[in-house]
């Protein structure tokens, strides 16, 4: 029961934050649970009870939501509306606001411009691949590991949006979604679900030298860190979605 009140807690913490965090977070959770979901009964049971209580505890904020946006006079979204022009591309995966990374800015996207900022990183990626690599032997470290690529798998393809055609599957089964109009962002369960794998490589490289933690995230900011045309370094406007 602990288990099932602290994923309604952080599922509850999402939804409050943002709503795309709500409905993204949720169906990468929904894709977690299918692959991991290999136990008893009561498991199932208990899961039922996290989604009971989170959406309980949700429902007055988004009823209040729905009535405020219905005596506003703005009309609902209808399905795929918006959803083809915010959709990710492959420029969205190489685009990159950090000053580091303004080098390869020309050659790789200026052709295909992109919907918004989604790269992870090269020290999260090179992280992440050896993270495979640390859980590559049998045991339940390496089915985790798997839910998360199929998680970003998943992830990176409804974020391409529905001429893809996983996104138009969604819109049909997932209550509310078409109130949101930037399939984009669910890149950001793509990154999410990178880091964690990351998370593997920088575990077993602190096993023996502790240091390397707080070498690796000073790494990983610097790398991504951006940097305002104020402070003499370069920068681009980028588009808001």
């Amino acid at each position: 029961w602990r288990r099932a009140l602290e994923l309604a807690a952080a599922l509850v913490v999402a939804a409050l934050s943002c709503a795309y965090y709500a409905i993204y977070g949720g169906l990468a959770v929904g894709v977690l649970i299918l692959v991991l979901g290999r136990r008893p009964i009561r498991y199932w049971g208990w899961l039922a009870v996290s989604a009971l209580v989170a959406g309980g505890a949700v429902w007055p904020v988004f009823s209040a939501f729905l009535q405020a946006r219905a005596a506003s006079g703005a009309a609902v979204l209808e399905r795929g509306s918006e959803a083809a022009e915010w959709s990710a591309n492959v420029s969205s995966y190489l685009a990159s606001g950090a000053a580091l990374h303004q080098w390869w800015k020309a050659p790789l996207w200026n052709a295909q411009p992109w919907v918004d900022v989604l790269f992870p990183g090269v020290t999260v990626l090179g992280l992440a691949v050896a993270g495979l690599f640390a859980v590559r032997g049998a045991g339940p470290s390496r089915r985790v590991a798997m839910a998360y690529v199929i998680a970003a798998g998943v992830a990176l393809w409804a974020s391409f949006g529905p001429e893809a055609g996983l996104y138009r599957v969604l819109e049909a089964v997932v209550p509310g979604i078409t109130l949101l109009r930037a399939p984009v962002r669910l890149g950001v369960v793509v990154v999410f679900a990178i880091a964690v794998l990351a998370g593997w490589a920088v575990a077993r490289l602190a096993q023996r030298r502790r240091w390397v933690v707080p070498a690796l995230v000073l790494l990983v900011a610097a790398e991504l860190a951006v940097f305002t045309p104020e402070w003499g370094w370069p920068s681009w406007p980028l588009r808001v979605v």
